[in-house]
This record gives structure tokens, sequence and C-alpha cells, in this order.
């Protein structure tokens, strides 16, 4: 079996780009609020950044395959929690808070697309 090709530049980079910002949200909301909140939101913003290492960064094509299926499920569960919350009377933080649901929507559809594509050449090869 052969590897898939690599992303192209502009996915990658951008894929790149909505981790970080989504991730230094976090990072942020964490300064900024108790105990509680500073430890759940630095362990999700440390998960988006070691999923993001293991998409690029892992040494076979399937670990980072497995790895941008996880980031996948990431995305989709802190999305889901955060608006969750945000119904529960925990708040819509402006404009941290929907500028990262932003981003993570804009990610979920960067990587459900990669997805597809790979799927598409796997078969056709």
């Amino acid at each position: 079996m052969r590897d898939a090709p690599s992303l192209p530049q502009s996915v990658a980079t951008w894929i790149v780009v909505l981790v970080l910002v989504t991730a230094g949200i976090h990072f942020y909301r964490a300064l900024v609020n108790d105990m509680t909140v500073l430890i759940l939101f630095t362990l999700n913003a440390i998960g988006y950044l070691v999923l993001l290492a293991g998409m690029f960064r892992a040494p076979t094509q399937r670990t980072r395959r497995l790895a941008r299926r996880v980031l996948i499920g990431y995305t989709a569960v802190t999305a889901i929690l955060y608006v969750a919350y945000g119904l529960a009377g925990g708040g819509w933080k402006l404009p941290w808070g929907p500028t990262k649901e932003i981003a993570e929507i804009a990610l979920l559809v960067l990587l459900f697309r990669v997805e597809r594509a790979e799927r598409t050449e796997v078969a056709q090869a």
C-alpha cells in the first residue's frame, strides 16, 4: 500500500493557523479564570498542539491519519461542550468564545475535506 500524498501547502497552513488560534484562545482563557478552568483549558490547548504535531510530524502516514481523525473528534467534542456550557449559563465570553467556535468549525471543515480527498484518492488507486 502506498502512502497518501502530503497535504497541499495552503490547506496545511490553514490547519496550523486554526489550531494555533484555538489553542491560543484556550491558553488565554485559562489565564483569566479560576483554577478549575485553568486546568481544563490548559489541557485542552495542549491536546490541540499534540494532535497538530501528530498530524505533521508522526513517522508514518497511518499515524498521521490517526492523529487527524482524533483531531476531528477532539475539535467536535470541544465545540459541542462549549455550546452546552454556554446554554447552561456559563456564558459566551466575547469576543474569544465565538472566535474560537468559528476557528473550530473552519478547522472541522478543512479536516473533513482532507479526509474525503484521501478516501477518494485511495479508492481510485
